[in-house]
């Protein structure tokens, strides 16, 4: 993505929040927390290895990659 961006000068287009967007996405920090693998199994099975627990593992590592602010979602009623 950050190379065909690049080649393409999409980044002339957008406006600062897209921006900010575009870079977190492809930032290192981004790439390294959706790879689960990087967390222990203990860890992983303290989650629970279902939909709920690997949502909410993503989303604490979003938080620690730099994120401010993060909106899970589970299941398809509306959940407070």
């Amino acid at each position: 993505m950050q190379r065909t961006a690049e080649n393409r000068k999409v980044m002339d287009g957008m406006d600062e929040m897209e921006r900010m967007a575009y870079e977190m996405l492809t930032s290192t920090a981004a790439h390294e927390a959706f790879d689960m693998k990087r967390e222990s199994d203990t860890t992983r099975r303290r989650y629970g290895d279902h939909e709920a627990g690997r949502t909410c593992l993503l989303a604490r590592r979003f938080i620690e990659a730099g994120a401010g602010f993060v909106s899970i979602r589970m299941g398809s009623w509306d959940h407070h």
